[in-house]
């Protein structure tokens, strides 16, 4: 309804804003915000949003029904779709549906819950002057969706464009909404006015204001579960469109039919805090059958696939593209072929030419996502998203410390702490262990369990191109409230909330504002590299591995960062892991092979096969969060060396001595043989400053022995002085023992050691 403070209010052209501004706000929740009005409006870009349009193929072959066909039936329900071509695009949506895998409370869910009939039933429409220095409030109009179908409009809204009228129902208000703001047909401008600059924002206000109200709205009583009322919110809307791919000569091109999932949730508390947010993800089906399956379609194949149409059990996954933040990440399913026989995929696999060192755990780790048991007998044909996740990086600095900022629900690929993703740098660490999925709860089951699966027909809702459901949402009053926030530049949230480093430039996007909706997205209709995301080439920079080979990738926590030709800042502050049982998170990087220390327990650390997971600066010394690359383990100062024999690797042949590199690192791959020798262990005790010495064994009489022990102990004692220090200058990370069992086990006496990445 519309109302005002003082009783009074003016009337304002439809050319220059809505229908009825009015001169005070309206009274509402949405005042309590971080960032009231009309200041948030300067933290908005100024450019007006437009829709990404439908494609070329979605056209070409009428993907949503042919609506001058004489078998087109739309009825059941209104949606711009043919209903017999809705059943088979859910049957596929529902086919290939991901399974996400919770960081913190949060899953997708229904956000028509919240708008038809919940807390967020109600469209604020804010209408502010920009033409001087400090914007000014103009006024607020409110359209209640809970109130639409109890008196629809029958008219056009064109007939009440020029002038108010606090009197029309509350339907009648959204039509003229859309007859201003719909992206088509375009209206003519509207001459400037020098004294007048009118700007408007439209939003839903979901509950809360701020991380802690957030947290303190979705968590059940129990740490780490959701709020009983919102059990059976889980959905997935889903967007099929056909991609064109053309090549590089002149030939036709082919077509790809992607899924894309659009996944919602209430709020974003990670790098950046904003309220709303609206993540995506693609999967890109393709015919089981046929020996051509690693090309895109043509278009005869694309018109029998649909005008058959071809069975959902047909179709496999061809590749799958998770977004997050600014980035995509492509895992193909067909190069190598993961539906091959485990012989085959090997020698493919071996054929292929790595890009980046290490790029072939990505793809065994890929193969191992695809299949629900070890021996490779139930297909998975459910992408497994990990929704991150625990904030790291700047703003733990300049933040307090709580147990928030785990939200930023990013559709992740693999567990592990992601480097610079995020915004100043930032990273994100996703620790749940991979396999997860394969103890996966029923469809059906709800989502207090850590696995929330979304293929489920009641979770999944087909979504059409905005440019089909126009025409609907002007005649018809049921489609209206149903579409009306597809086509509408509406904001999912309250426009701005505090945020560090937010408003640093006014009028611009800093990270703090309220998201619009997916068809104003740069992803919507688009594949891969879309406007506004970059593709991710991880170039992992060690990972810690436990001693079972099937998990020798990503059972513990994976160090990922950017590929190294996006630029980094140097002097971003690099992000650490986690604290385990209460450990300062600075104490707990990742170690060379030998015994990790987590939470003052030693662990045994896997030692990889081929030795390339470790990686020094330019200095030889570790760099902070990553695995160093040790040429052995050496002995913690204070524990007996003598009698201990480690293992060193080295390169033979003409790279000896070069530094192989961390996985996934951009160099070539050097196939010199590899050769294992034992040593003594070194009795210099600052060895364990990280410095990467040669020792070649030799025989020594008792008395250098001795005089060895003496400066070992004289350097000991200066470690201790000293190792705060060098923690803070970033030149040692942590303690290494060694790893013969006898000093193991008089180093963890009394002491419980944990498998890596265990629960504290």
């Amino acid at each position: 309804m519309l109302t005002s403070t003082f009783g009074r209010s003016r009337r304002v052209f439809w050319g220059f804003g809505l229908t009825l501004l009015i001169q005070a706000p309206v009274p509402q929740r949405a005042t309590a915000q971080a960032i009231p009005k009309p200041d948030y409006v300067t933290y908005l870009p100024r450019d007006a949003a437009l829709p990404v349009q439908a494609t070329v193929g979605n056209r070409q072959f009428h993907l949503f029904g042919d609506a001058a066909g004489a078998g087109y039936r739309d009825e059941a329900p209104r949606d711009g779709i043919d209903d017999a071509r809705e059943r088979w695009l859910h049957a596929l949506a529902v086919r290939f549906a991901p399974w996400m895998v919770r960081n913190s409370v949060d899953f997708p869910m229904n956000f028509r819950r919240f708008v038809e009939g919940g807390d967020a039933s109600t469209l604020f429409i804010d209408a502010f002057d920009l033409s001087q220095a400090r914007p000014r409030l103009l006024g607020t109009q409110t359209v209640d969706f809970d109130q639409l179908l109890a008196a629809p409009c029958r008219g056009t809204g064109q007939g009440a464009a020029e002038t108010a009228d606090a009197t029309l129902p509350p339907d009648c208000r959204l039509l003229q909404l859309i007859d201003r703001f719909a992206p088509e047909p375009p209206r003519a401008p509207s001459p400037p006015r020098p004294d007048l600059d009118v700007r408007h924002v439209m939003y839903f206000d979901f509950p809360g204001q701020d991380p802690g109200s957030w947290n303190r709205e979705f968590e059940g009583s129990v740490h780490g579960s959701i709020a009983r009322k919102y059990l059976g919110y889980a959905k997935a809307f889903v967007h099929p469109f056909i991609s064109e791919v053309r090549g590089p000569g002149f030939e036709p091109p082919r077509y790809e039919l992607v899924l894309q999932y659009w996944l919602f949730y209430p709020y974003n508390d990670a790098g950046n805090v904003h309220e709303g947010d609206w993540e995506h993800l693609n999967v890109v089906v393709t015919p089981r059958a046929g020996t051509r399956r690693t090309e895109p379609l043509a278009a005869p194949e694309l018109s029998r696939l649909l005008d058959g149409p071809t069975a959902p059990d047909e179709l496999v996954i061809r590749r799958v593209e998770y977004y997050f933040h600014h980035w995509v990440f492509v895992a193909d399913y067909l190069m190598p072929d993961v539906y091959a026989p485990r012989g085959e995929w090997e020698r493919q696999i071996k054929g292929l030419r790595e890009e980046r060192v290490g790029e072939r755990g990505v793809w065994r780790q890929i193969r191992r996502q695809a299949y629900l048991d070890e021996a490779e007998t139930k297909l998975n044909l459910h992408p497994i998203v990990f929704i991150g996740g625990d904030n790291r990086g700047l703003q733990q600095l300049i933040a307090t410390p709580s147990r928030l900022g785990r939200a930023s629900h990013g559709s992740y690929p693999f567990p592990g702490l992601y480097k610079d993703v995020g915004p100043q740098n930032t990273g994100e660490l996703v620790s749940t262990n991979w396999d997860i999925f394969r103890e996966a709860p029923e469809s059906t089951a709800s989502e207090t369990h850590k696995v929330v699966r979304l293929d489920n027909a009641e979770r999944i809702e087909i979504v059409p191109d905005w440019e089909r459901v126009l025409p609907l949402i002007r005649t018809d009053p049921v489609a209206r409230r149903a579409w009306a926030w597809l086509v509408l530049p509406i904001r999912f949230g309250y426009p701005a909330t505090r945020s560090p480093f937010a408003g640093i430039v006014r009028y611009a996007e800093t990270g703090n504002t309220s998201v619009l909706g997916p068809a104003y997205n740069g992803g919507w209709n688009r594949a891969g590299a879309a406007a506004g995301y970059d593709r991710y080439r991880p170039a992992p920079a060690g990972l810690l591995l436990s001693g079972q080979p099937a998990r020798q990738l990503l059972d513990g926590v994976g160090i990922f960062q950017p590929h190294p030709a996006h630029a980094r800042d140097p002097t971003a502050v690099r992000p650490r892991l986690p604290a385990h049982h209460g450990a300062d998170p600075r104490r707990q990087p990742p170690q060379p092979p030998g015994i990790l220390r987590i939470g003052g327990g030693p662990v045994p650390v896997h030692r990889r096969e081929r030795g390339s997971l470790f990686r020094h600066s330019a200095e030889g010394v570790p760099e902070p969060g990553c695995l160093s690359r040790a040429r052995r383990a050496v002995p913690e100062p204070g524990i007996r060396a003598r009698g201990t024999r480690y293992v060193q690797r080295e390169r033979v042949g003409p790279h000896r001595g070069a530094r192989v590199g961390s996985l996934f690192r951009d160099q070539p791959v050097s196939r010199s043989p590899v050769r294992e020798r034992e040593h003594p262990a070194p009795l210099q005790g600052h060895a364990a400053l990280g410095r990467d010495h040669e020792h070649r064994p030799r025989a020594v009489s008792t008395e250098r022995q001795s005089r060895h022990v003496g400066i070992h102990r004289q350097l000991a004692l200066q470690h201790r002085a000293g190792r705060a220090a060098a923690v803070r200058e970033g030149r040692i990370r942590a303690e290494l023992v060694p790893s013969d069992r006898r000093e193991l086990q008089r180093a963890g006496r009394g002491q419980r050691q944990l498998p890596l990445g265990a629960p504290g």
